[in-house]
C-alpha cells in the first residue's frame, strides 16, 4: 500500500515539478550568471510560512520593495499555497481552499486574538483590514485549538522607539476605483496610540455575470483605534476597537443585487512576564450584521476570554479559551424555499478549549506533544492531540502527527441558505444535531539547498471521518441538509523554491507549486480544492543615489487548475483552470514608492463560479510613503 501510494503521488506531482523547474530555470539561471555575492542576509523560506515579500533586508541597503497588497485575496494569492476563489470581483463571496476536507472559511487572528464570529456568511474575508498589520503565519490542518481551517495570523506592526510613524498607501485605478490606507503609530512610551484606516472602492463596468451585463460596485471602510499602557516592568495593557462597513452590488452566488455588512471588534489584552513565564490574557467581542437586498437581515455576535501562558526555557505552555455566541436571523424571503426551516431564528451557544504542550528533548530529537480538550454546547465533548518531531539542532526536517476536527459552525446549525449558479439553485438547510468532525493528519516538511536555491517540500496525508457535508432530502436533488457523513482521504504536496542574490541589483525569485488529490468515500463535501495550483514571484531592484533612488520591477504568476464550483454541493459544475499574469513597475525616490501595476496582463476572463466571470485587465497607479515625525 505504501509503495502504491508513493507511486500515485509521484505520478501526480512530477508534471508540476517539471513545470516549476522550467518556469524558474531562466530566472535562477540568470541569477547564477550574475556577478556578486549572494544575499546571505535573506531569511529562510520557512515551511508553513508565507514567503513572498518576507525577505530580510540586505545589510547596508534600504528595505526591499514590497508590492502593496490591495486586499486579503491579493496578499494570500501571491504569497502562499492557499487558493482564493471569489464569486466575481472585490466584495463578492470569497473562499480559500488548500487541503481537501478543510473548512474553506479561514480563521483570522490579530495579535493572537480571533477576529471572527464563527458564521460563514458574517465572517467575510474581505472585511479583514490590512492597515497596520503584517502577515506572520499561515497554517493548515488542526490549529492549536484543534479546529481544521486555514489559520491566518496577522500581527500589528511594531511602533518605532524614537518617533511617531505614519504609513500611507494609495492606489488609483480606472472607473473611480481606489485604495486609501493609513496607519499612524506613536513611539514606544508609557502611553501609546495607534490609528489604522482602510478604504477601498472598486467599480468595474464589465460583464461580471455570465450572459448578463452588470456594473458592480464595492465599498469597504475600516477604522481601528488602539490605546496602550506600558508599565515599568514591561507589561502592557491594550484596548482596541474597530468598526467596519462593506457595501456590495451583484452577488451571483446569493442571487442578490445588494449586500450590506456592518462589523465591530473590541478587545482588551494584557501581556507581560510573570514568575512562571510569559502571560497573555484577552477579552474580546466581535459582532456583524449582514443584510441582503435590503430585506433579510442576519445579526451575530461572539464574545470570549482567552488566556495563554508560555513557560520559561521551553517549559510547559498552557492555553484556555471560552466563547459564547448568539444569532438572530429574521428569515425574510425564506418561506419560498426553506420549508419548515423558514422564518425567524434566534439561538446561541457556547464553546471552550484547553490546550497544553511541553517541548521535550529525547536523544537528538525535539519532541513537542500537545493535548487539547474541547467542549461545544451542541456537539458535546471532544479531544485533540498532536505530536511534533524534529532534530534538536536542525530544522531541516519536521514530522507532525495530528488528530482533531472542527465543531459545526453556527450557520450550519441554524441558518438556511440558498446558492445559485449555472441554472442550478441549491438549498442548504441547517441541522441542529451536528457533531464533531474527526480528522487525522500526518505532515512532513523537508528543506535544503539545491544548486544554489532554497527548496522546501511540504507534504501531508489526511483522513476525514464524520465530516460535515450536504445530504439531499428524500426525493430532492437541489434541497438538502448538513450532515456528519463525509468520509474522505486526501493528500497534498507543496514545493517551494526560492533564490535571492545580486544581479546588477537585488533580485529574488520565489515559486510555489501545489499538487493535491482526494478520494471521497461517502457523503457530499463542499469546496474541494483543485488538483493543481502555482504561484511565481520575480522581483528585481536597482539602487542609486545612496539608496534614495530605486528602480523596481516585478512579475507575478498565479495559476489555479480546474475544480468544482466551491459553493454548490457535489462536483457536477466544473470551473476551468485560470492563469493570471501581473506586471509591476515602480520607482522609489526619497522614501516615496511610486509605481504602476497591470493585473491580468492577457485580459483573459473565465468563470470563477458557475455564475460569474473573473475581472478583466485592471491597471492601478500606486504610492507608498512612510514618514517619521
Amino acid at each position: 500500500m505504501g509503495a502504491r501510494f508513493t507511486r500515485r503521488i509521484w505520478s501526480a506531482v512530477r508534471a508540476p515539478v517539471a513545470v516549476m523547474a522550467l518556469s524558474l530555470a531562466p530566472f535562477t539561471g540568470a541569477l547564477s550568471a550574475c556577478a556578486g555575492q549572494p544575499d546571505g542576509a535573506a531569511a529562510p523560506l520557512a515551511a508553513g510560512r508565507a514567503s513572498a515579500g518576507l525577505l530580510a533586508t540586505p545589510e547596508g541597503s534600504a528595505p526591499l520593495w514590497l508590492p502593496i497588497p490591495i486586499d486579503i485575496q491579493d496578499l494570500l494569492g501571491r504569497a502562499s499555497s492557499l487558493v482564493p476563489v471569489a464569486d466575481g470581483a472585490f466584495g463578492a463571496s470569497l473562499l480559500f481552499v488548500d487541503e481537501a476536507g478543510d473548512d474553506p472559511q479561514p480563521s483570522f487572528s490579530r495579535d493572537g486574538i480571533p477576529l471572527g464570529t464563527g458564521h460563514r456568511w458574517a465572517d467575510d474575508p474581505w472585511a479583514v483590514s490590512l492597515s497596520g498589520v503584517e502577515l506572520t503565519g499561515i497554517a493548515s490542518g488542526p490549529d492549536r485549538w484543534g479546529a481544521s481551517a486555514p489559520a491566518i495570523a496577522l500581527t500589528s506592526t511594531a511602533p518605532a522607539t524614537d518617533a511617531a510613524t505614519t504609513d500611507t498607501r494609495f492606489t488609483k485605478g480606472s472607473d473611480d476605483s481606489y485604495l486609501r490606507r493609513v496607519s499612524f503609530r506613536t513611539p514606544v512610551a508609557p502611553w501609546s496610540l495607534r490609528f489604522d484606516f482602510d478604504e477601498l472602492i472598486d467599480q468595474l463596468p464589465e460583464d461580471d455575470l455570465v450572459g448578463a451585463a452588470n456594473r458592480h460596485e464595492s465599498k469597504f471602510r475600516s477604522a481601528r483605534a488602539s490605546v496602550s499602557r506600558r508599565m515599568s516592568d514591561g507589561t502592557r495593557l491594550e484596548l482596541t476597537h474597530e468598526r467596519i462597513r462593506k457595501h456590495k452590488t451583484v452577488l451571483p452566488v446569493h442571487d442578490a443585487l445588494h449586500q450590506e455588512l456592518w462589523a465591530q471588534r473590541t478587545s482588551l489584552a494584557w501581556r507581560g512576564e510573570t514568575p512562571v513565564g510569559r502571560l497573555q490574557a484577552a477579552v474580546f467581542v466581535n459582532g456583524a450584521d449582514v443584510e441582503w437586498d435590503r430585506a433579510r437581515k442576519l445579526e451575530i455576535a461572539r464574545e470570549g476570554v482567552q488566556v495563554e501562558l508560555a513557560g520559561r526555557d521551553d517549559g510547559l505552555e498552557l492555553g484556555a479559551r471560552v466563547m459564547a455566541w448568539r444569532l438572530d436571523d429574521d428569515g425574510t424571503g425564506t418561506a419560498e424555499w426553506a420549508g419548515d426551516d423558514a422564518g425567524p431564528v434566534s439561538s446561541g451557544g457556547q464553546e471552550a478549549a484547553m490546550t497544553a504542550l511541553r517541548p521535550l528533548r529525547v536523544g537528538g530529537l525535539r519532541v513537542v506533544p500537545t493535548g487539547i480538550l474541547r467542549w461545544h454546547r451542541q456537539a458535546g465533548w471532544n479531544h485533540s492531540a498532536s505530536l511534533d518531531l524534529q532534530a534538536a539542532d536542525s530544522d531541516r526536517m519536521r514530522l507532525t502527527l495530528q488528530h482533531g476536527g472542527r465543531s459545526p459552525r453556527s450557520d450550519e446549525l441554524y441558518t438556511a441558505a440558498r446558492v445559485t449558479g449555472a441554472g442550478i439553485e441549491a438549498v442548504l438547510l441547517p441541522q441542529h444535531e451536528l457533531g464533531w468532525e474527526s480528522l487525522d493528519r500526518a505532515a512532513l516538511s523537508w528543506r535544503a539547498g539545491l544548486l544554489g536555491n532554497e527548496l522546501v517540500i511540504d507534504g501531508a496525508v489526511r483522513r476525514l471521518r464524520d465530516g460535515i457535508g450536504w445530504r439531499p432530502l428524500a426525493g430532492e436533488t437541489v434541497t438538502g441538509r448538513w450532515a456528519n457523513e463525509v468520509e474522505l482521504d486526501g493528500w497534498n504536496v507543496d514545493l517551494k523554491l526560492r533564490r535571492a542574490g545580486r544581479c546588477a541589483g537585488w533580485a529574488r525569485v520565489e515559486g510555489i507549486v501545489s499538487a493535491r488529490g482526494h478520494d471521497v468515500k461517502a457523503g457530499t463535501p463542499i469546496a474541494l480544492p483543485p488538483e493543481r495550483s502555482a504561484v511565481l514571484n520575480v522581483f528585481w531592484e536597482k539602487h542609486w543615489f545612496h539608496e534614495d533612488g530605486i528602480l523596481e520591477l516585478g512579475y507575478i504568476l498565479e495559476h489555479r487548475g480546474g475544480m468544482g464550483d466551491p459553493w454548490l454541493p457535489g462536483d457536477d459544475v466544473r470551473l476551468p483552470s485560470v492563469t493570471l499574469h501581473h506586471v509591476i513597475v515602480g520607482f522609489r525616490l526619497v522614501g516615496v514608492d511610486l509605481g504602476y501595476e497591470l493585473h491580468n496582463l492577457t485580459n483573459r476572463r473565465v468563470p470563477v463560479s458557475a455564475g460569474s466571470l473573473s475581472p478583466g485587465q485592471v491597471n492601478r497607479w500606486r504610492m507608498h510613503w512612510t514618514f517619521r515625525h
